[in-house]
C-alpha cells in the first residue's frame, strides 16, 4: 500500500483537512491491529518532530529507536514495549525441552546475525542470562543504535558490536537500504530478477564490509562449543551465512533463522538453504513469526517444498529452530 502524502495546511486547506478526516475515519474503521499500528505512528510523528531518537521502555531494557523508521520492529517497540522477546521466549522454551536444559542461554554466547539495533541481543543478555553476545550489523546507522542500546543497557562489556554482514566469503558486498524499514536492509547477491515484487530495485545500495561466522568467531576468541544459539535474521541471505559457519554448525548449536521464501528466492537462495537443512540438520521446528501465539510444530525437512507453498505471498515468512543431534 502506497502512503498518501500529507497535503500542506498553508497551500491547501482543504486537502490537509480532508487527509486528517480519512485518517480519523481509517482509524475508526480499522480492526484493533491497525488501531494500535496507526496510534504508534502518530507517537513516532509528533516524537520526530522533537528529536530523532525515541526511548521505550519495557521494564529493565531500555529500546532507543530512530524516530523516522516505520518499519515493524520501531512500530512494534512504540506500540508494544517489545519485539523479540516473545519469539525468544518460545524459542527458549522450546529448546529447554528438546535439549533437557532448563535454562539453554544462561552463561553461553549468543550469536545475532543481522543484529539491527540490537532487540534480539538485549533480550538474550537481560532476560534469558546469556553470558555474552556478538551482534553483527553492516548498516551504518542501524550499527550506531545498536552500540547506543548496549550503552543505554549497561552491556557493553558483555556484548561484541561488530559492523560486519556474515556471508559466506569474506571481502565487499552490497546492501540495498530499504527507505523506511530498518528491518529491511537486504543483501544484493546479483542473483536477484530484475524489479522484484517489492520494488528493490530502486533501493539505493551502500558497500559493507563481509566475513564469515567461523572468522568472526575466531576473531572475537570465542569457542563454537560455547555458542548456545545462532539468532539469524538476514532478510535472504541464510543461505550464505550458513555456507560460512561449518565449524559452528558442527558444534551443535541451535540456529533460529528467519525463513522467508520470497526473500531467499529473490536472492536465488531458496532451494540452496532446502539442501542446507536436508543436509545439515537432523530436525526443524516452526515456532512463527515475532507476534505468533500458536505452538511450534515439527518441520518434514523431506516435504520442504510443500512447506514453502505456505507462503506464497512476498511478505509470508515464519521462523525456523534448527538443531543438529
Amino acid at each position: 500500500m502506497i502512503k498518501k502524502e500529507k497535503p500542506d495546511f498553508r497551500s491547501d486547506p482543504v486537502g490537509n483537512l480532508r487527509y486528517h478526516a480519512g485518517v480519523v475515519k481509517a482509524y475508526a474503521d480499522g480492526p484493533a491491529d491497525r488501531r494500535k499500528k496507526m496510534r504508534s505512528e502518530a507517537k513516532l510523528d509528533l516524537a520526530q518532530r522533537l528529536s530523532p531518537i525515541m526511548a521505550v521502555d519495557d521494564g529493565d531494557i531500555r529500546y532507543l529507536v530512530d524516530t523516522s523508521d516505520r518499519g515493524p520492529i520501531t512500530v512494534g517497540l512504540v506500540g508494544e514495549g517489545t519485539w523479540d522477546e516473545p519469539l525468544m521466549r518460545k524459542t527458549s522454551d522450546l529448546l529447554a525441552k528438546l535439549l533437557d536444559r532448563p535454562e539453554p542461554l544462561k552463561d553461553r554466547v549468543f550469536l545475532d546475525v543481522g543484529g539491527n539495533i540490537g532487540t534480539a541481543t538485549l533480550c538474550a543478555l537481560k532476560r534469558f542470562d546469556a553470558g555474552r553476545a556478538v551482534a553483527f550489523e553492516p548498516e551504518p546507522r542501524n550499527y550506531k543504535f545498536l552500540k547506543l542500546n548496549l550503552i543505554a543497557n549497561d552491556l557493553e562489556d558483555r556484548a561484541l558490536p561488530v559492523q560486519a554482514a556474515i556471508s559466506d566469503q569474506p571481502g565487499e558486498l552490497v546492501l540495498e537500504i530499504a527507505p523506511e524499514n530498518v528491518g529491511d536492509h537486504r543483501i544484493r547477491t546479483g542473483d536477484e530478477a530484475t524489479g522484484g515484487d517489492l520494488g528493490e530495485d530502486r533501493r539505493e545500495t551502500v558497500t559493507v564490509q563481509a566475513m564469515t561466522l567461523d572468522g568472526a568467531l575466531e576473531r572475537a576468541q570465542v569457542a563454537a562449543q560455547d555458542v548456545g544459539l545462532v539468532w539469524i535474521d538476514v532478510q535472504g541471505h541464510e543461505p550464505q551465512v550458513l555456507a560460512g559457519a561449518s565449524d559452528v554448525l558442527a558444534s551443535g548449536a541451535p540456529v533460529l533463522l528467519e525463513y522467508w521464501p520470497y526473500g531467499l528466492g529473490r536472492a536465488g537462495g531458496l532451494d540452496t538453504m532446502h539442501e542446507q537443512l536436508r543436509t545439515q540438520f537432523s530436525e526443524a521446528w516452526e515456532v512463527g513469526e515475532e507476534r505468533d501465539a500458536g505452538p511450534p510444530t515439527r518441520v518434514d525437512l523431506d516435504d520442504l517444498d510443500a512447506f514453502a507453498a505456505r507462503f506464497p505471498h512476498p511478505y509470508d515468512s515464519t521462523n525456523l529452530l534448527l538443531l543438529k543431534r
